[in-house]
C-alpha cells in the first residue's frame, strides 16, 4: 500500500484515459502530459497504461507499507526519500516504512509518480483515471485525500538499479519561449485570418485540467455572426467564446462544445502546452497536417525505442522477489 500522509495540491490517479464513452457524456481524462507519464511507467518496467499519481505543482507525502520501485518524471519537482533528495527520471527502490515527500515544482506543473505494477484501484468504465465531475467518493471520483491507502503490488529488486535518463529528454517543459503548433479548426474561416499567431498570449490563472484560458493583448474577432450547434470536441481544441479570449480544452474537457473552434493543438505539442504555468507566455503557430503527422511519428518512435531499452534493462534484473 501507499498511505497518503499529506495529499498535496491536486493529486489524482491517472492512466491513459477511457475511450468510447464520450457519447455518454464522459471525458476521456487521462494525464495532462502523456509523454512524462508513459516514460515514468517505462522506468519501472510497466506497460504504458498502468495507473500513476499525477501531482499538480505541490506533491503529496507518502508512506510505503511494502517494498516497491518508483520513479518521478515530468515537471522538475523537488522530492525527498527519507529526508534525502530523490533523483528524478530514474527507477528508485523503496522499502516498507519509507517516507516520500514531494514538494513544489521548480519548472513545469505536472509531475508523475509511477510505481512497479501500477496503482491497483478498481477500474471504472475501463480505466483507472479520475472521472471528472463524477458524483461519488471512491478514488476515481475525486482527488487523493489524507489517509487514503492506495493498493500496489509488493516488489523487491534482487539486483542493483543503476541507470537514469538524461534530463534533456524533458527539455520540452517550460522553455523560455514556448511555441505550440495548431491545425486549422472546423470554424477557422469564421475569424480574421491567422489571428492566433499574431497575438502574444499568456496562460490565465483561471486554467485547470478542464481548460487553459489564454490572455492576449487583443481579442480574436469574428468576421460574421453565426450560431454553432454543439458538436464533439477533444483535448487541444481551441475554442473562441464571446469575449474573444481563447480556451484550449485539456484532458478533462467536456466531450462536446458550442463555441466555434479556430484551431486544434497538434498531438505532439500537448505535453509542453500542459506543463505551462499561469502567466507563462506562449506563441501559437499554424502548421500543416503533414508536419503534425511527422512530429507525432517522431515522438512515438522515440518513445517506442525508449520502452524497448527499459524492457531490456528490466530483463537484466529479472522478476525480482515477489513478496
Amino acid at each position: 500500500m501507499m498511505k497518503i500522509i499529506e495529499e498535496g495540491l491536486h493529486t489524482t490517479i491517472q492512466d491513459l484515459g477511457r475511450v468510447n464513452y464520450q457519447s455518454y457524456g464522459f471525458s476521456p481524462g487521462g494525464p495532462m502530459d502523456k509523454t512524462a507519464m508513459r516514460i515514468g511507467n517505462y522506468l519501472v518496467g510497466n506497460e504504458d497504461n498502468e495507473a500513476v499519481l499525477e501531482m499538480c505543482f505541490i506533491g503529496p507525502t507518502i508512506e510505503f507499507t511494502c517494498d516497491s520501485v518508483i520513479a518521478v518524471t515530468g515537471a522538475e519537482m523537488t522530492a525527498f526519500l527519507n529526508g534525502k533528495e530523490l533523483q528524478l527520471h530514474r527507477p528508485v527502490p523503496v522499502f516498507k516504512g519509507d517516507n516520500l515527500q514531494c514538494r513544489a515544482c521548480k519548472k513545469g506543473i505536472y509531475a508523475y509518480l509511477s510505481v512497479k505494477g501500477g496503482i491497483r484501484v478498481e477500474k471504472r468504465l475501463g480505466s483507472r483515471s479520475m472521472i471528472a465531475r463524477y458524483n461519488g467518493d471512491d478514488f476515481l471520483a475525486r482527488k487523493i485525500k489524507n489517509n487514503d491507502q492506495l493498493p500496489i503490488q509488493p516488489f523487491a529488486v534482487s539486483k542493483a538499479i543503476n541507470w537514469k535518463l538524461n534530463d534533456r529528454i524533458f527539455n520540452y517543459i517550460q522553455k523560455e519561449e514556448t511555441v505550440v503548433r495548431f491545425l486549422n479548426g472546423a470554424q477557422f474561416d469564421w475569424f480574421a485570418d491567422n489571428g492566433l499567431s499574431d497575438i502574444n498570449w499568456k496562460i490565465s490563472p483561471k486554467s485547470n485540467r478542464m481548460g487553459y484560458r489564454l490572455i492576449g493583448d487583443r481579442v480574436i474577432e469574428t468576421i460574421h455572426d453565426k450560431q454553432l450547434l454543439t458538436e464533439p470536441v477533444q483535448f487541444g481544441a481551441i475554442q473562441i467564446p464571446p469575449d474573444g479570449m481563447p480556451i484550449i480544452l485539456m484532458a478533462d474537457g467536456q466531450p462536446t462544445g458550442g463555441y466555434p473552434k479556430i484551431g486544434q493543438v497538434i498531438q505532439a505539442d500537448l505535453p509542453k502546452l500542459s506543463q505551462l504555468t499561469p502567466a507563462k507566455s506562449v506563441k501559437l503557430e499554424r502548421c500543416t497536417m503533414e508536419s503534425a503527422i511527422r512530429e507525432l511519428k517522431s515522438q512515438e518512435n522515440f518513445l517506442s525505442q525508449l520502452k524497448q531499452i527499459m524492457l531490456y534493462r528490466w530483463r537484466e534484473i529479472g522478476d525480482g522477489i515477489k513478496l
